[in-house]
């Protein structure tokens, strides 16, 4: 297995979907085109698309709607909207993640996690899967010429005020020993219990874009970010361009 895998999470894309019309669509609103990929484990191959993935909207609900058999979809969807979708598929964990429409035609990727890739990063922190609970995916993406390293990150559950450990990853792969995150910015959490959860990094005030979580603001600066953990799922977070830690 590549040591490159947890590097990838959700970057932008440019594609041409289908047009076929969703319920909950905004004909005055931003084209967002969606692309389903499996996630690689190996960087240099082509990514692979998730062909008749569903993609169902939590928030604001609406009815789920399935990739093309290049495992695109667009849909037209309200301006500056935070919206929570879900992508899932036979054979992978579903993937639970957020998006801004913001007030232009954009697009956003969302990577599909094998679960049989899923159970080996688990094992390589001596942990089973546990399908009841969920798991997370998070990401400090550096600014050009900014240094993410020795970025830490706080997670506590919204609805216990319980605190959780993640682990930070080594060359792509979660390294239980480490106390911080090396260039990728990246940490995971496996088996946590569902709920709403909230990241708190110190980094995050460097930091110029969220492409997933909802942002806490202070200062006009990025403090932390909230989002859900559901069962049997990871949730992926990115936050992007990011001057380093402080």
């Amino acid at each position: 297995m590549n040591r490159s895998l947890v590097a990838l999470w959700i970057v932008g894309f440019s594609f041409g979907c289908s047009d076929e019309p969703w319920p909950c669509e905004d004909g005055d609103g931003v084209t967002y085109d969606i692309s389903v990929v499996e996630f690689p484990t190996d960087f240099e191959a082509p990514l692979r698309p998730v062909g008749g993935a569903e993609i169902c909207l939590l928030d604001p609900p609406c009815p789920c709607r399935s990739t093309d058999e290049t495992g695109h979809l667009s849909v037209r969807l309200p301006k500056e909207r935070s919206l929570l979708f879900e992508a899932r598929a036979a054979t992978y964990l579903t993937t639970v993640s957020t998006h801004v429409t913001d007030d232009v035609d954009r697009a956003g990727q969302i990577v599909l996690l094998d679960r049989n890739t899923a159970m080996v990063l688990a094992a390589t922190v001596g942990a089973r899967l546990d399908r009841t609970r969920g798991h997370l995916g998070l990401r400090s993406v550096p600014l050009a010429g900014g240094d993410v390293t020795g970025t830490t990150y706080t997670l506590r559950n919204l609805d216990t005020d319980e605190t959780f450990a993640l682990t930070y990853t080594r060359d792509g792969l979660p390294e239980p020993e480490e106390t911080s995150a090396d260039e990728t910015g990246a940490a995971v959490g496996i088996n946590l219990p569902t709920g709403n959860y909230r990241v708190e990094s110190p980094t995050f005030a460097t930091c110029a874009v969220v492409d997933a979580g909802w942002p806490v603001f202070e200062d006009g600066r990025i403090v932390a970010l909230e989002f859900p953990i559901h069962a049997d799922s990871v949730t992926v977070i990115d936050v992007l361009q990011c001057v380093g830690p402080r």
